[in-house]
């Protein structure tokens, strides 16, 4: 491959085919070295796993708990903020924000278990679900838009 004509520039946001098993969802990784962030452990990995997630598609994030709210951001580009930070009792909280300061939401870091990817062949959608030890849902996040559906 020769070098890109004078002047021309170049696409910043990944490309990914809808085929099956191909969602982006599923191409962990799929950014370049120098968009991917580099993950720790538990509510650093994360953190980093929500960065990735917010780089391929805008998504309408649902926080879980007594209520119920929901947002859609668009947080591709690198206009997602990651941070941790200790309460008093030494519990983790993760922040999860926009740049612009439209949209944060803070979760215990120390709470949550595991990720889930809801299949898209079964909603249409890639949902992920962010769940505690006993299988509760704190956070989902729905893909919007192209990158969101499944072929």
């Amino acid at each position: 491959r020769g070098a890109a004509p004078r002047g021309a520039t170049t696409n910043p946001m990944p490309s990914y085919t809808h085929a099956s098993g191909s969602h982006p969802l599923r191409k962990w990784g799929g950014l370049s070295s120098a968009d991917r962030r580099v993950a720790g452990g538990g509510a650093e990995q994360l953190g980093e796993f929500l960065f990735e997630l917010a780089q391929l598609a805008p998504c309408r994030y649902v926080v879980n708990g007594l209520s119920i709210m929901e947002v859609t951001a668009d947080m591709r580009a690198g206009r997602a903020e990651i941070s941790t930070s200790a309460t008093p009792n030494g519990r983790t909280v993760l922040a999860f924000a926009s740049k612009d300061g439209k949209f944060q939401v803070k979760l215990d870091g120390d709470s949550v278990s595991k990720v889930v990817l809801e299949e898209p062949e079964q909603t249409g959608r890639a949902v992920v679900h962010v769940l505690d030890g006993n299988g509760r849902k704190h956070l989902s996040a729905a893909m919007l838009g192209d990158h969101g559906w499944a072929s």
